[in-house]
């Protein structure tokens, strides 16, 4: 999937619309978060290079301020496996953060983009769609 395709399906989604804030690569992902909940989906690739791999982040706070961050990579890897401002964005706008350790493609496989989506979407609306670990 490219930029176009994901911002048009979470931008006009229901559940999501009001919530997705953009994609983004690696070296454009905002450093603060402005409002919650917000969800983000950032290609490890900088801009002046093409798309490599699609990640995604959902960021939501509680009714007692505590916010909290969600890491979505289909390869189950950490944030700080590709960028350390991926962890720096996670510590920065989240008091508690997690990501998913199960990989969920195979590396040759082209559906990081779809996997994406499909948890922001879940997230968004409140679904476990995830066995979540505290880091």
């Amino acid at each position: 999937m490219n930029t176009s395709q994901i911002n048009l399906l979470l931008s006009r989604n229901n559940i999501t619309a009001n919530s997705f804030r953009g994609t983004y690569s690696v070296d454009t992902l905002p450093t603060h978060v402005e409002s919650y909940p917000s969800s983000y989906v950032c290609n490890i690739a900088p801009s002046w290079h093409g798309g490599l791999h699609w990640c995604a982040f959902i960021l939501t706070q509680k009714a007692d301020g505590t916010k909290h961050g969600v890491f979505i990579d289909s390869y189950g890897l950490a944030p700080q496996a590709y960028s350390m401002k991926f962890w720096d964005f996670l510590d920065l706008n989240c008091d508690t953060w997690i990501y998913n350790r199960v990989p969920l493609q195979q590396i040759d496989s082209k559906y990081c983009g779809h996997y994406c989506i499909y948890f922001i979407v879940c997230l968004t609306k409140g679904s476990s769609c995830i066995h979540e670990k505290q880091i």
